[in-house]
């Protein structure tokens, strides 16, 4: 059964029709996924609470990383399970990378990113998590369910 591979070794949302049946392993990679993204943000923040004018660029840059395969693998499955959102889906990738990088930049360029920066963009990827990503989720289930063969018990 082949899976859809990131960057960092996760298997993100199947791509083939055919594994969209092992919602649990499907689910279980997801929240990997997510958990990883999170604490990264999280160690982000305590390097802020701890060193706050040391720079973020690495820690920032391991983000960026890691979004750019989240979002290049979900896309991709977007496209191949013809994701009808998907317009809207992509515009709030662009959105949360694009808040992310900006914090990149000012960081490479010796100011100072703040707590308040980093709870902001970690407040964007839950709400992507919770709304956007929950709505796909929605729709590969359906997609899933209306595949499903049906039995018919015989009439008596």
């Amino acid at each position: 059964m082949e899976t859809c591979q990131t960057v960092r070794g996760f298997n993100f949302i199947p791509c083939q029709a055919e594994e969209l049946n092992t919602e649990a392993v499907r689910r279980a990679d997801r929240m990997r996924f997510y958990r990883s993204i999170t604490n990264r943000l999280d160690m982000l923040l305590d390097h802020v609470h701890y060193q706050p004018s040391a720079p973020l660029t690495e820690g920032l840059d391991l983000v960026l990383e890691e979004l750019d395969s989240y979002m290049g693998e979900e896309y991709e499955c977007m496209q191949i399970h013809d994701f009808p959102l998907i317009s809207l889906h992509r515009l709030h990738h662009s959105f949360l990378r694009d808040n992310t990088a900006d914090l990149w930049c000012r960081s490479r360029r010796g100011r100072m990113v703040l707590a308040e920066d980093i709870k902001y963009i970690r407040l964007l990827w839950l709400n992507h998590i919770h709304l956007h990503d929950q709505v796909l989720e929605d729709y590969l289930r359906t997609k899933v369910e209306r595949k499903a063969p049906t039995i018919e018990m015989p009439q008596a």
